[in-house]
């Protein structure tokens, strides 16, 4: 779930520079989810620190 997850995550605070609260309502209504803040912030290092995908 994370990799599908990922990428709107990164787009959401990287591209759109929303904040996490925003991020974690949005990923967790069309997801289905119930991410807390704080787990979507160490999601989000681990897929900064990863570096960019692959297109």
């Amino acid at each position: 779930m994370d990799t599908e997850i990922l990428p709107a995550l990164l787009r959401y605070i990287d591209e759109y520079q929303w904040s996490f609260n925003i991020a974690k309502r949005l990923i967790n209504m069309y997801y289905g989810t119930a991410y807390t803040e704080k787990e979507l912030k160490q999601l989000y290092k681990r897929g900064r620190a990863a570096g960019p995908a692959a297109p």
